[in-house]
Protein backbone atom coordinates (compact mmCIF):
# COMPACT_ATOMS: atom_id res chain seq x y z
CA UNK A 1 0.00 0.00 0.00
CA UNK A 2 1.24 3.49 -0.84
CA UNK A 3 1.80 6.01 1.90
CA UNK A 4 2.45 9.71 2.37
CA UNK A 5 5.47 11.13 4.18
CA UNK A 6 3.73 13.65 6.47
CA UNK A 7 5.59 16.31 8.43
CA UNK A 8 4.02 18.90 10.71
CA UNK A 9 6.41 21.76 11.42
CA UNK A 10 5.97 24.68 13.84
CA UNK A 11 8.39 27.46 14.81
CA UNK A 12 9.56 25.07 17.57
CA UNK A 13 10.59 22.41 15.02
CA UNK A 14 9.18 19.15 13.64
CA UNK A 15 6.18 18.08 15.76
CA UNK A 16 5.19 15.01 13.72
CA UNK A 17 7.00 13.01 11.04
CA UNK A 18 5.59 9.67 9.92
CA UNK A 19 4.43 7.61 6.95
CA UNK A 20 0.61 7.79 6.86
CA UNK A 21 -2.20 6.52 4.63
CA UNK A 22 -4.14 9.80 4.43
CA UNK A 23 -4.48 13.24 5.94
CA UNK A 24 -7.66 15.32 6.14
CA UNK A 25 -6.70 18.97 6.33
CA UNK A 26 -8.66 22.21 6.89
CA UNK A 27 -7.72 24.71 4.16
CA UNK A 28 -8.98 28.15 3.24
CA UNK A 29 -10.81 26.51 0.30
CA UNK A 30 -12.44 23.86 2.49
CA UNK A 31 -11.48 20.53 4.00
CA UNK A 32 -9.43 18.23 1.74
CA UNK A 33 -8.19 14.67 2.10
CA UNK A 34 -4.74 13.96 0.73
CA UNK A 35 -4.11 10.38 -0.41
CA UNK A 36 -1.01 8.80 -2.01
CA UNK A 37 -0.38 10.05 -5.57
CA UNK A 38 -2.26 13.30 -4.87
CA UNK A 39 -1.55 16.11 -7.32
CA UNK A 40 1.02 18.63 -6.09
CA UNK A 41 -0.49 21.71 -4.48
CA UNK A 42 0.11 24.59 -2.11
CA UNK A 43 -2.76 25.89 0.02
CA UNK A 44 -3.38 28.20 2.94
CA UNK A 45 -4.51 26.45 6.12
CA UNK A 46 -7.32 27.56 8.36
CA UNK A 47 -7.81 26.74 12.03
CA UNK A 48 -9.35 23.33 12.60
CA UNK A 49 -8.80 19.60 13.07
CA UNK A 50 -6.13 17.73 11.11
CA UNK A 51 -6.94 14.00 10.93
CA UNK A 52 -4.10 11.60 10.16
CA UNK A 53 -4.91 7.96 9.33
CA UNK A 54 -2.55 5.01 9.61
CA UNK A 55 -4.19 1.60 9.53
CA UNK A 56 -7.02 1.58 12.07
CA UNK A 57 -5.47 4.47 14.01
CA UNK A 58 -6.55 8.11 13.61
CA UNK A 59 -4.45 10.88 15.17
CA UNK A 60 -6.10 14.27 15.62
CA UNK A 61 -4.28 17.60 15.80
CA UNK A 62 -5.69 21.08 16.40
CA UNK A 63 -3.92 23.36 13.97
CA UNK A 64 -3.92 27.11 13.47
CA UNK A 65 -3.11 29.12 10.37
CA UNK A 66 -0.29 28.09 8.09
CA UNK A 67 0.60 26.56 4.74
CA UNK A 68 0.17 23.09 3.23
CA UNK A 69 2.46 21.74 0.52
CA UNK A 70 1.87 18.44 -1.27
CA UNK A 71 4.90 17.42 -3.32
CA UNK A 72 5.03 15.14 -6.35
CA UNK A 73 7.30 12.78 -4.34
CA UNK A 74 4.43 12.06 -1.91
CA UNK A 75 5.77 14.34 0.81
CA UNK A 76 3.16 16.42 2.62
CA UNK A 77 4.45 19.35 4.66
CA UNK A 78 2.27 21.35 7.01
CA UNK A 79 3.79 24.58 8.30
CA UNK A 80 1.66 25.93 11.14
CA UNK A 81 2.00 28.25 14.13
CA UNK A 82 1.09 25.52 16.65
CA UNK A 83 -0.45 22.07 17.10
Amino acid sequence: MSTLDLKIVTPDGVQFSQEVESATIPTSSGQITVLPKHSPLVSELKQGKLLVRTGNKVDEFDITSGVLEVRRSGAVIILTDSV
